[in-house]
C-alpha cells in the first residue's frame, strides 16, 4: 500500500499546532491528522466533502465527521 507522510503543523478548530507537532498520512483508504495535543482525526473515503488549497502549501479538510471541528487545517 502506498502511503504518504507530511510533518508540519495543524490548524484544529481556532488552536494550532505549529511545526512540526502535526503529522498528515494519507492511504488510499483514509486520512489521519495527528496533531499532537490537539488530537488524532482519521477521515475514510466517505467522510470527506473536499479537500482544498489553504495559504500555499496547506489543505483544508471539509468533511462530515460530526465529532470533530469543522475547521481542520
Amino acid at each position: 500500500m502506498n502511503i504518504i507522510k507530511k510533518t508540519g503543523g495543524a490548524r484544529i478548530g481556532t488552536a494550532n499546532a505549529t511545526w512540526p507537532f502535526a503529522t498528515l498520512t494519507v492511504t488510499k483508504h483514509y486520512i489521519r491528522l495527528n496533531a499532537s495535543i490537539l488530537g488524532n482525526f482519521i477521515f475514510k473515503q466517505s467522510d470527506i466533502l473536499s479537500i482544498e488549497p489553504f495559504r500555499g502549501s496547506g489543505i483544508k479538510i471539509n468533511h462530515t465527521v460530526s465529532e470533530y471541528k469543522e475547521k481542520i487545517i
